[in-house]
């Protein structure tokens, strides 16, 4: 028997009823072995919903073992081989085609002896960015990023400080899976504010993605002209580097990497990750 045991970060495997939709991860199996007596190496399909265009990154057990595109809907599909049966970890995000990062999908499964495992309705979080770390009266704040093409999505911006305050905006993706949301800065008033996303696609929901930080000033800075982010150490870019950061920094330390996880976790470009890339993001850590 197959089971999707739970999630972690902050995905939730079935159950969980958001917007009278479901997070889900599904997982079903194909008995395969038996009749000629011949053995057959398990297998895991995966199917899911990400962005047009979008690179899909598949991890298992701290190891890449999967790199695909989705295609012009946003869905995805990929077969993975070779896979020993037991329990894995899998971790599974994407790139949009502007080359923002989106929040993992991660769970664990018990893959059976001789069978085909099958995960489907993997619902990749969308991707989002704001413009500038800081606005003044009257600004526009230009909120954008993909998901799937023509789905509602839900924008959702809280006050960081003093007395709790939510607003939410349903909009929706265009053909390619784009969204934008220009609200003006007079709408919230002064303070610091941090804006998520998350979307719906055929009655489920995706989580809410990676937050970001932003405020507004009753003064235009110099800093309001400068863009948000960029350092590469910045792992989840939410315009941050904090204890998120470490820990998926440290899922690679003194691990085997490809050529593309040496482009995005080894930040001093010696081929590995190790004490001197954490010294890298130390010197680039938050402070709040």
């Amino acid at each position: 028997m197959c089971a999707v045991l739970f999630a972690f970060f902050s995905v939730p495997v079935f159950a969980d009823v958001i917007l009278d939709a479901v997070v889900s991860v599904s997982a079903t199996v194909e008995e395969t072995g038996g009749g000629g007596g011949g053995s057959i190496t398990p297998y895991v399909k995966f199917s899911g919903y990400a962005y047009p265009g979008a690179t899909v990154y598949i991890e298992s057990d701290s190891k890449n073992i999967g790199i695909l595109n989705a295609n012009s809907d946003g869905l995805f599909s990929y077969n993975i081989y070779n896979i020993t049966s037991g329990i894995h970890d899998f971790s599974i995000y994407a790139k949009d085609i502007k080359g923002n990062f989106s929040n993992s999908v991660s769970f664990l499964v018990d893959v059976p002896v001789e069978s085909i495992t099958n995960i489907f309705n993997v619902f990749i979080p969308p991707t989002v960015v704001v413009d500038k770390l800081q606005y003044g009266v009257g600004e526009k704040i230009k909120i954008s990023g993909y998901a799937m093409p023509g789905v509602p999505i839900y924008v959702e911006i809280k006050s960081s400080g003093g007395v709790f305050k939510t607003f939410s905006k349903k909009i929706f993706s265009g053909g390619d899976g784009y969204f934008e949301y220009i609200p003006t800065s007079d709408l919230f008033g002064y303070g610091l504010f941090s804006v998520s996303v998350k979307s719906l696609y055929g009655g489920f929901s995706s989580s809410f993605g990676t937050s970001f930080d932003f405020q507004i000033m009753k003064k235009i800075s110099l800093s309001a002209t400068s863009s948000r982010c960029g350092q590469k150490v910045d792992l989840n870019k939410d315009c941050k580097v904090n204890i998120i950061d470490f820990f998926i920094e440290f899922r690679w330390y003194k691990k085997t990497l490809t050529e593309v996880q040496k482009k995005r976790f080894d930040f001093n470009n010696d081929g590995r990750v190790d004490i001197s890339d954490f010294s890298i993001m130390a010197f680039y850590w938050t402070r709040e």
